[in-house]
């Protein structure tokens, strides 16, 4: 298994989606809740590059813990989210062996609805681009 970046450690918040393209890796700071993985053929469609589905789908899970995580850090209530809507540009591709890495950007926080765009590198060239709305929802412990 290769390393990640600094800073990358492993994902620890799986779903039953996500558990097929283990590994991968967070890094989470300033409120942000980055991804990343080592692309491999299990990532790819059958043309041999990163599947826009599994771009998009961790894009939009990349927006939505950076929304949680800074909505908890400066709260006490604990909020989940789920996502109202989402966008994605496809700029280029990624292929097995590069790193893919998803750098969110939450842009506005409200009370009950937020706004967050994503940014797709692989191998730190843009490839993709990502937009997102997410609506906030208490937890219950």
């Amino acid at each position: 298994m290769r390393t990640p970046p600094a800073g990358y450690e492993l994902l620890l918040r799986v779903s039953p989606v996500i558990q097929p393209w283990m590994p991968i890796y967070a890094h989470v700071a300033s409120g942000t809740f980055s991804l990343g993985l080592h692309l491999s053929q299990s990532h790819c469609n059958s043309r041999g590059f990163a599947h826009g589905g599994i771009i998009c789908s961790l894009a939009d899970i990349a927006m939505g813990y950076s929304v949680q995580e800074s909505t908890n850090s400066t709260r006490t209530t604990k909020y989940s989210t789920i996502t109202t809507n989402i966008a994605m540009d496809f700029l280029s591709s990624g292929k097995p062996g590069q790193w893919l890495e998803f750098r969110p950007v939450v842009l506005r926080r409200g009370s009950v609805l937020a706004v967050a765009e994503c940014h797709i590198y692989a191998d730190d060239k843009l490839i993709a681009r990502s937009n997102a709305g997410f609506r906030l929802l208490n937890t219950v412990d």
